[in-house]
């Protein structure tokens, strides 16, 4: 085979393995690299789960001021204690 074939192919072979080495940068983060994902970036990953976790906690504390402490199930009374450890 001549140098220049060679080098093509050496090219395209470069080309396929960059591509499949880099397709997922400069996508939304998540596994898979898929484009459906609602995060952009890591930070806004980490803030709807921060606000997730806050507004659990404003739930189970709202139901405590209203009802009680008595009124959480086991469930939300370990919940409560592990959003509070955060």
């Amino acid at each position: 085979m001549n140098p220049i074939g060679l080098i093509l192919i050496l090219c395209a072979l470069f080309v396929v393995v960059y591509f499949l080495v880099f397709r997922n940068r400069g996508t939304s983060i998540g596994f898979g690299g898929s484009s459906n994902n609602k995060y952009t970036t890591l930070d806004d990953r980490y803030n709807a789960e921060k606000k997730a976790r806050e507004d659990e906690l404003n739930r189970l504390l709202e139901k405590i001021h209203k009802k009680g402490i008595d009124s959480l199930s086991k469930s939300e009374k370990a919940r409560l204690d592990e959003l509070t450890k955060k």
